[in-house]
């Protein structure tokens, strides 16, 4: 993004209110404030007690009568969680290749592409979720803000006046179309620009209560701190990570999955007797999936290993009874023992 399009941008945030021009009329979209906000709730509350009752399809009947049809299938939310894994594990991939161009080129490659098929899946899934109760009711409480925060060229509410809905309505597409982008507000929050502001007072950026600032606003604050948290990170990553989205994205995933395994793994502990803590091998019983994954978090990455192999071969025997002699780790340290005492002996000779 250049220079002039950062100022433009971060003046409107700053502002607190976007000027635009449609259909050859000066409109200022002046931010809604939390009374407003609460009025809008209100009113969508009591539109949807009002039809609940009604004909008005619910997002799970309109999943069921896509599947019905054909156009979804039940396994399709698996693949969304799966797609979405995939991208969390190729930005890890570009953060810990980030220096080896041809790779990081490649994963780059391999992030978009996978974006895409998330993109249309996921559209896919939500094409009809207009047709629901919930979509309404989200609709008429947009309405209701727009009518109240929509300025004509001589700065008077002009729906207030005017009940011209299709106006309304292309307005609203409008305003979607030209709403600021993550990676435009992410490349805000890390300018020089923006830190100025930011660097000379921090508690009245706004001059306002933070309830107050606009959906704009808090955005780009919240994305400023989430910087300013990496660069104070004992293992804060270099600028030219920092700098890019999805190398930082990467950085971001190991650290959060650092700490979750280690919770994970102080929580198995407090299941285990303190004798126990360090056999080395020990079978516990799980109450539950969590608990299960819990004590397998405790496993190093050659314990895990190890476990997915003994998985793999009883898979393949189909059930049948495996000898623990016969798994390939307990093989394989047979091996090592056994050339350990020829060595020893021989060193004896």
């Amino acid at each position: 993004m250049d220079d002039r399009s950062l100022h433009l941008y971060l003046s409107r945030i700053l502002s607190g209110y976007f000027i635009f021009v449609y259909g050859k009329q000066r409109w200022t979209l002046r931010y809604p404030n939390t009374g407003i906000k609460y009025e809008a709730e209100i009113l969508s509350e009591i539109e949807y007690e009002d039809n609940k009752y009604s004909e008005w399809p619910t997002l799970e009947s309109v999943v069921e009568l896509m599947v019905s049809q054909g156009m979804w299938d039940y396994s399709g939310d698996d693949r969304l969680e799966k797609l979405n894994k995939t991208i969390e594990n190729l930005k890890v991939d570009l953060f810990k290749n980030f220096l080896i161009s041809t790779t990081a080129q490649k994963i780059r490659k391999d992030i978009k592409k996978t974006e895409n098929s998330y993109y249309r899946l996921y559209q896919a899934r939500h094409a009809f979720d207009y047709l629901t109760l919930e979509s309404h009711c989200n609709e008429v409480k947009n309405n209701f803000l727009l009518r109240r925060s929509l300025y004509d060229a001589d700065d008077r509410l002009y729906f207030l006046e005017n009940d011209d809905s299709l106006l309304l309505q292309e307005l609203s597409r409008y305003l979607s179309q030209h709403s600021i982008e993550i990676r435009t507000y992410r490349e805000i929050a890390r300018s020089n620009q923006w830190h100025q502001y930011w660097n000379g007072d921090k508690s009245r950026l706004f001059d306002k209560p933070v309830v107050e600032w606009t959906d704009e606003q808090r955005t780009l604050v919240s994305l400023t701190r989430m910087y300013d948290s990496a660069r104070e990170h004992p293992d804060c990553p270099g600028e030219e990570v920092m700098n890019d989205d999805d190398a930082f994205d990467g950085w971001a995933i190991t650290e959060r999955r650092k700490t979750e395994k280690e919770k994970s793994k102080k929580r198995a502990e407090k299941m285990l007797p303190g004798k126990l803590k360090n056999a080395n091998e020990i079978y516990v019983v799980a109450n539950s999936t969590q608990e299960a994954q819990d004590i397998y978090n405790l496993n190093d990455y050659g314990g895990q290993a190890i476990i997915k192999e003994r998985e793999n071969m009883i898979r393949r025997t189909q059930g049948s009874a495996v000898k623990e002699q016969n798994l390939p780790d307990v093989q394989r340290d047979l091996i090592i023992e056994s050339n350990q005492k020829r060595t020893l002996m021989m060193r004896k000779k």
